[in-house]
């Protein structure tokens, strides 16, 4: 089982990744954390039954989260991306990966050195894949 943390409660998330990724088998979100709009934390916890994180910081250190998903705007998919890459934690990010073709090229090369996936979410038809193929078969040596 992988447990995953959401950077922030965007639309995106809670009407279309929540109910996709419920339905693949070895994945948990298991938090959320939102700094922007805090009225947004509590009912989408509620409704997916989730643990609340204050800031995203907080939610990308916690030992039990082994990947995120990050459904920021794109200037700050780079910042979240590389603290979470840093942390050791694999990252499904939306599309575009980053605003610049150096900042994309920079996240690559931080999760292939640490032997973790980074993952644009380019449609939910590839969630299963995503969550069966990559993060396991990047997580079973490391485990």
């Amino acid at each position: 089982m992988y447990n995953l943390g959401i950077l922030g409660c965007s639309e995106i998330a809670y009407r279309r990744f929540m109910p996709a990724v419920s339905q693949v088998e070895n994945i948990k979100v298991k938090a959320i954390a939102e700094e922007y709009d805090k009225s947004k934390l509590e009912p989408f916890c509620n409704e997916y039954g989730l643990e609340c994180e204050a800031n995203f910081e907080s939610l990308i250190n916690r030992k039990d989260i082994d990947a995120v998903y990050i459904p920021q705007p794109p200037a700050l998919h780079y910042k979240w991306a590389k603290y979470a890459l840093e942390c050791k934690k694999h990252v499904l990010i939306e599309k575009p990966s980053t605003t610049k073709y150096n900042l994309t090229k920079e996240l690559v090369n931080l999760a292939k050195n640490n032997n973790l996936a980074l993952q644009t979410k380019r449609s939910l038809l590839y969630m299963k894949i995503i969550c069966f193929n990559t993060i396991p078969k990047l997580t079973k040596f490391n485990r």
